[in-house]
């Protein structure tokens, strides 16, 4: 198998230098003679950069252009901005240096030094990137959200080498459970057809051995509201609260036996200081018990709503309101009425755009700031779409969305699906058009003062393009790029490429979660337990078999 292997790498390499080459031939044939001169390509910016990166493509002779290709691979999009600009984005290719041509009706540049890109990494588009996974304790079976970059198509995910279930929930989150494991401190990795992410300290879970969090003293034992208070014990580390009385505290994690916390606000008499991880919550015991001396402020745990403007009618909650003096947001005064003792109704008195504290006070003191109390005055308008650019394109296409109040933006969607984003200004975005069926979606602009309205202009056409795979005789690999879930059989009948079934005698997947080789065989579509799987999953890689000798040519539509 590993000298068949070898083999098959030797042959997908050739492929792709050879269509690279043939392409770059075909390219830059033009006429002899020419009433208007071909094109020229001064500069790529940038030089380098992986699939998917995007491109200026400055020289003169761009108007009608109606062809661009990175080593002989054609863009899915470009823009001619004007007859000395084009813009892009580098679509799929090997690792390597290859020449960006462009075609007019008076011909193709000429390869030259001044039009080579670079492509870096492995596999063009690169392996994932993981910056967290939370929570990063846990014990067999804990639910760890992974955070990172490169996630679709993801083929594996381990934790120390161990396969985990596992979802990819987008291009940068994923949910898995921490497989079966000794207690110590691994790696979460991630791999895709193009490789797996680096191991560093931000992809860390830490396996512990059963059981939660245990208190077993306190210092000091008695105290007043805002009480800097020692807890020890045991199993602190990632604890998510610590609650005195059931009331929430801040607090700091020194180590996985202490704690620094602040007694919140709270009732005269004792309590009982609880903390909680995600493998549980300490039971309570005498050696966690603090007592509030004298009589305690009020507490609020909860407003609603949490953001308006001046004005706005805001319901607190919480308790030890009665004969409450006064109510602020942000230190300004409100016009308020004590429903209860559970319950204020305020008018959010006048202020600045910003999130401020709501604090009430009563002859016993006031309340604690905590992030239960936090509303947020709306003082700007929602961002407005007054057009983008391109206004088509493919999945991976690079656009210019323009219009107002785009200062903060927490999101950009393309059809309710939100995309990868940058906020140049607070007029211009720039965003890659994330996956999605061929259909004409808005883009829409999210901020902390709402969404824009959907308008003609932010109207955005999804088309259908193609890739093409060199199969080459007995054994190919490929990273399937198109239609996910679409059934084996489908896939190898239709498309651009045409009828290639009879061709292709078996195709198989590694299976990471039960680590084994699975296959499809052709022949045997339709019968019932013959196929070990049906499908082909967009990102997965599969190992193709065709007869023999040569090699066909296989293109499809991508997903």
């Amino acid at each position: 198998m590993s000298n068949r292997f070898q083999r098959t790498k030797s042959n997908v390499l050739r492929a792709v230098l050879t269509a690279s080459l043939l392409g770059i031939l075909f390219l830059t044939g033009q006429s002899a003679v020419s009433a208007v001169a071909p094109p020229t390509v001064a500069a790529i910016t940038p030089s380098s950069g992986t699939a998917l990166t995007g491109v200026a493509i400055t020289g003169a002779g761009f108007s009608g252009a109606s062809l661009v290709t990175f080593g002989g691979v054609t863009v899915s999009s470009f823009t001619v901005v004007s007859d000395n600009l084009i813009t892009t984005t580098a679509p799929l290719h090997a690792p390597g240096a290859v020449h960006v041509l462009v075609r007019t009706a008076f011909g193709t540049n000429a390869p030259a030094f001044a039009d080579i890109f670079t492509y870096l990494g492995t596999g063009g588009i690169g392996a994932p990137v993981v910056t967290s996974v939370i929570p990063p304790i846990g014990t067999v079976g804990t639910v760890v959200t992974i955070t990172g970059t490169g996630f679709t198509g993801a083929g594996g995910v381990t934790f120390g080498a161990v396969f985990a279930f596992f979802t990819v929930v987008n291009d940068t989150q994923i949910v898995a459970a921490a497989p079966a494991n000794i207690p110590l401190a691994v790696h979460v990795l991630v791999t895709n057809a193009f490789g797996t992410s680096a191991a560093t300290t931000a992809d860390v879970f830490t396996y512990l051995g059963a059981g939660g969090p245990i208190v077993t003293g306190i210092s000091p034992t008695f105290g007043t509201i805002a009480t800097v208070v020692t807890i020890t014990g045991t199993g602190f580390v990632g604890a998510t609260s610590v609650t005195f009385g059931g009331v929430a505290s801040f607090y700091t994690i020194m180590s996985n036996t202490q704690i620094i916390a602040s007694a919140p606000g709270n009732f005269a008499g004792a309590v009982h200081i609880i903390v909680t991880t995600a493998l549980g919550t300490s039971p309570p015991t005498v050696s966690d018990l603090f007592t509030y001396v004298g009589s305690g402020g009020p507490v609020v745990n909860g407003i609603s709503p949490t953001s308006g403007g001046p004005g706005t009618s805001v319901t607190i909650t919480g308790f030890g309101f009665t004969g409450a003096t006064s109510v602020t947001f942000g230190g300004l005064t409100a016009f308020a009425t004590v429903i209860s003792d559970t319950q204020i109704i305020a008018s959010a008195p006048s202020n600045s755009p910003g999130t401020v504290h709501v604090v009430v006070t009563t002859p016993l003191g006031t309340s604690a700031s905590t992030v239960a109390d936090l509303f947020t005055y709306l003082g700007a308008a929602a961002p407005v779409v007054t057009g983008i650019s391109p206004t088509s394109g493919g999945p991976g296409t690079v656009v210019i969305i323009i219009g107002t109040g785009f200062t903060g933006a927490t999101s950009v969607t393309f059809g309710g699906i939100v995309a990868a984003a940058t906020v140049n200004s607070d007029t211009q975005i720039t965003a890659t058009a994330p996956s999605n069926a061929a259909a004409t979606v808005h883009v829409l602009v999210t901020t902390g003062f709402g969404t824009s309205g959907a308008v003609t202009a932010d109207l955005f056409t999804y088309v259908s393009s193609t890739m093409t795979y060199t199969l080459s005789f007995r054994w190919s690999l490929i990273a399937w790029l198109g239609q996910d879930g679409i059934s084996v059989d489908a896939a190898l009948r239709s498309g651009p490429g045409g009828n290639i079934v009879g061709q292709v005698t078996a195709v198989f997947r590694w299976f990471g979660a039960s680590q084994v080789w699975q296959a499809y065989f052709p022949g045997a579509a339709g019968v019932p337990g013959a196929n070990d799987f049906t499908v082909l999953n967009k990102g997965v890689s599969y190992w193709i078999a065709i007869i023999g000798p040569g090699s066909t040519t296989w293109v499809i539509i991508l997903g």
